[in-house]
């Protein structure tokens, strides 16, 4: 249903376009949350479910060192198992690996009922924590790990999921008339409208809009075949990868970038030491601080922000305090 529902909004719009009632030059994007209708209590999250699922690799491991030490075997299931030693690095145990695991620690309990000196107190001793180990196994290892699998895969790139609701992610609202800014389940919902018309919508699943600009354009163009003459958004849009895609596709932009409210209050404009605040020489490329000291270029450095898009800083440098400005 929602497949066929967006295939007709927009073979709506093409005729639109078609007729000039959009002309596609001035896109008007934001967003609003929409709280999910699913209890609040049923979150899901992925730092937890990963860190879970890194114990449950480490009990597996020393389990299976544990049974081997018992069993005196010269092929060890440790070994046979082909995992890497414990640690931060230690590649991740699969569902199938552990059910493999399972099958061949059955397969060693077998072999000491079918020993003839099974009668012996070291027999009966293995035998019993072949057995136990079978259990824990089979009982918790193995949905334990299928669960977990379960809940990365409904993840994907998100950090929480609702578990009755599994598109809905959690994010912070807007304050209630209570003050109580809450993570609740919701969606973040992206609409693009020219001339009173809704031209575009996604519900992407990131909470913050940052993220969602070059995900909804994209969806645009996939769907109407091209991009927007103009892009409008608020300052929850502005950030160095938006700017980036709005100029390598030939897009003209009216967005205001992260901290331009916060630039125009007197605080910020009364504070002597940031970089912004400071006179720039083009000529020698530095600053001059409020001290009569110059902030010399003298590197920058890179780093990957959450969007995973790497970005650049300068960094400048004052030869007799040791001060440093970064400057984007």
């Amino acid at each position: 249903m929602k497949e066929i529902i967006e295939e007709v909004f927009y073979a709506v719009i093409k005729l639109l376009i078609k007729n000039s009632y959009i002309k596609l030059e001035n896109y008007f994007l934001d967003g609003t949350k929409i709280e999910a209708n699913t209890n609040k209590y049923t979150f899901t999250w992925k730092k937890n479910v990963i860190r879970y699922d890194r114990k449950l690799d480490e009990k597996v491991r020393l389990h299976l060192k544990e049974i081997d030490r018992i069993t005196a075997e010269e092929n060890t299931i440790y070994q046979d198992a082909d995992l890497e030693e414990t640690g931060e690095n230690a590649e991740r145990i699969t569902s199938e690996q552990v059910k493999s695991i399972t099958e061949e620690i059955e397969k060693r309990l077998q072999d000491k009922v079918s020993e003839k000196d099974t009668n012996t107190d070291q027999n009966k001793a293995i035998h019993r924590k072949l057995k136990k180990a079978l259990k824990e196994f089979k009982d918790d290892r193995v949905p334990r790990k299928e669960r977990y699998e379960h809940d990365l895969e409904v993840f994907g790139e998100r950090n929480s999921y609702s578990k009755t609701d599994h598109d809905a992610t959690f994010m912070r609202m807007k304050e209630d008339h209570m003050l109580n800014g809450q993570l609740n389940p919701g969606y973040n919902v992206q609409i693009g409208t020219e001339n009173t018309y809704i031209v575009g919508y996604t519900i992407p699943p990131n909470p913050t809009d940052t993220k969602t600009l070059i995900l909804h354009l994209e969806h645009v163009e996939e769907q109407l075949g091209r991009l927007p003459h103009t892009v409008i958004a608020d300052s929850g849009y502005g950030s160095e990868e938006n700017y980036e895609y709005l100029k390598q596709h030939g897009c003209k932009s009216c967005v205001k970038y992260g901290t331009y409210h916060k630039e125009q209050t007197k605080k910020y404009q009364n504070t002597p030491f940031l970089a912004d605040n400071m006179p720039y020489d083009p000529e020698s490329d530095s600053y001059t601080c409020p001290n009569g000291k110059k902030l010399e270029h003298v590197g920058n450095c890179k780093y990957t922000t959450e969007a995973s898009y790497q970005a650049r800083r300068d960094i400048y440098r004052c030869a007799n305090c040791g001060g440093c400005s970064y400057v984007e």
